[in-house]
């Protein structure tokens, strides 16, 4: 966060936020996605309009807040995401300053072509035409000047004022508002790193290379720095703009399918999820495929929430509320109030009212978001990277209503995360994988004994007292002994995988299938053990 940088005359600024904040707040601003706003004073296209008069950098701020759907009611998100920025391109004289100081080189010895005026204008940046050295049409994204000290201005004054409103405020208290700020200001910061946009465009384009359907522009590295992004032009009709004739000439059940999947795929797999693919950042080509651009607000999901976060979507498309309930409790910050039976009860009912309804009514995006609320109302801090995956399906699926109604995003969200899931069930059995839960394994095993001894030679050098009461010895041993059952079988099951996976290199006359038949046998062997140990468990649960 930038040091405090309010001066007395920014005091009026902070006035204004200030009731803007008390009068919204009042409407529900910050009641989550399930509330419903009131009517009158501090209507959501109030606050919006309110925010464009402001200026730029606080649309951008009504932009990013737009991406906290697990605090922000719907209709405050739909306001705040339909934003635009009202502003006056910079001359095509400061854009060639700003290319020659990031890049070292005047833009007439980078590019055959420059055109000096902007064919998009935003609060951040202008994005400029132009040709490479042997002709390759271009687009240049040129940061705005003074964008990054007018940022940081401006969130020195939101900062002093989100600690009054946490200090102060049961509000600010229950939705962090400092460490909101900081998440704003980080995002800001991050989306004024056009090196880091580069980079974004690139591993997008990566992760769709497989989709034929697909395009995201190419970035060219050696010409984009912290200022300056030059990547391919792609040109395309906006998907808001179609024409009926245009929509029906379009696969589109084949082109939303794969927008869909590979979203998910970069946000599971990856880790990167688009903070706001809405239609306006999806662009039909003239050869019938989906361009996906502007890669600026991207969030990154750490490798240990993916998983977790794949598991809520599989409990939730396939009807699991209890499940869902659990996968968001491990996910998340318990408080003082969380009551884990009533949670588990809210969140069972939105599922099967879900799947009552049969889809249509709530799309998956909106489930996912309504159970982050009900988290948030039970007491839990649940990570933004789970409501935010949610806001971009809600974004995708309006995206899938302009171009085919009758689209059903649903049916693909499941059978995608399914094959996630099976992709990385796949990938665990994999023979390093396998060697290494086993070498983990031994060593737990080895060093069990010398760590309880240096344990129990602590507890009695300091003299402390174990008083343990056990009035139910006997189921206790039995357990006891069971879990060491079921660990040994699980030892042995390993064992067999390993060498199984080993004997795979072993030339044999003896042949099942193709493959050595020894290592076969012992792949069969320990599956039908592993479905075993998994029936037993299955029946003790």
């Amino acid at each position: 966060m930038a040091n405090s940088l309010v001066k007395p005359d920014s005091w009026v600024t902070v006035a204004t936020i200030g009731k803007m904040l008390v009068k919204h707040s009042k409407a529900g601003l910050f009641d989550g996605i399930g509330a419903e706003v009131p009517s009158g004073s501090g209507k959501p296209d109030e606050l919006a309009d309110e925010l464009e008069a402001m200026g730029p950098t606080w649309v951008k701020m009504g932009q990013l807040l737009s991406t906290r759907p697990d605090l922000i009611p719907a209709a405050y998100i739909d306001a705040l995401t339909r934003l635009q920025d009202r502003v006056e391109p910079f001359s095509g004289e400061e854009a060639r300053a700003i290319i020659e100081e990031s890049l070292g080189a005047p833009a007439n010895k980078i590019f055959s072509e420059f055109e000096d005026e902007a064919y998009g204008s935003g609060s951040l940046a202008d994005v400029h035409r132009a040709a490479l050295r042997d002709g390759t049409p271009v687009a240049v994204k040129v940061q705005r000047p003074g964008a990054r000290e007018a940022v940081e201005r401006d969130m020195a004054i939101l900062a002093d004022l989100a600690k009054v409103v946490e200090e102060r405020t049961e509000a600010g208290r229950r939705v962090g508002a400092i460490g909101m700020c900081e998440e704003m200001d980080r995002s800001l910061m991050e989306e004024l790193d056009f090196g880091r946009e580069a980079d974004n465009l690139r591993m997008f384009g990566d992760g769709v290379r497989e989709f034929k359907n697909l395009v995201v522009p190419r970035p060219y590295m050696d010409l984009s720095a912290d200022r300056v992004i030059t990547m391919e032009m792609v040109s395309g009709v906006g998907v808001a703009d179609l024409s009926p004739m245009a929509r029906m000439e379009l696969d589109s059940t084949v082109l939303l399918e794969e927008l869909f999947t590979a979203y998910l795929e970069m946000a599971l797999v990856h880790g990167l999820v688009h903070a706001d693919p809405h239609p306006g950042n999806v662009l039909i080509t003239p050869e019938g495929k989906l361009a996906l651009i502007d890669a600026g607000m991207v969030l990154r999901i750490p490798e240990h929430q993916r998983d977790p976060i794949l598991e809520l979507l599989v409990a939730l498309t396939e009807g699991h509320g209890k499940r869902a309930a659990e996968i968001v409790e491990g996910l998340s910050q318990r408080s003082e109030i969380f009551e884990p039976e009533e949670f588990e009860e809210a969140v069972a009912r939105l599922v099967a009212d879900y799947h009552s309804s049969g889809y249509g009514n709530r799309p998956i995006g909106q489930l996912v978001l309504e159970t982050a609320r009900i988290a948030m109302d039970s007491g839990l801090r649940v990570p933004r990277e789970a409501p935010l995956l949610g806001k971009t399906l809600l974004n995708l699926d309006e995206t899938a209503r302009q171009l085919d109604p009758s689209f059903r995003p649903d049916d693909t969200v499941r059978e995608t995360a399914s094959d996630l899931v099976q992709r990385r069930t796949l990938e665990s059995l994999a023979p390093h994988q396998t060697l290494r839960a086993v070498l983990e394994t031994k060593e737990f095993v080895t060093e069990l004994p010398g760590r309880l001894n240096r344990v129990l030679d602590h507890l009695g050098k300091e003299r402390f007292e174990l008083d343990v009461h056990l009035p139910q010895e006997s189921p206790l041993m039995k357990a006891a002994q069971k879990m060491a059952n079921r660990i040994t079988a699980g030892l042995v099951i390993a064992s067999l995988i390993i060498g199984a996976a080993m004997l795979m290199s072993v030339p044999s006359n003896f042949q099942i299938f193709g493959y050595p038949g020894l290592a076969i046998l012992f792949f069969f062997i320990a599956a039908a053990m592993g479905a075993a140990l998994l029936h037993r468990i299955w029946k003790d649960v």
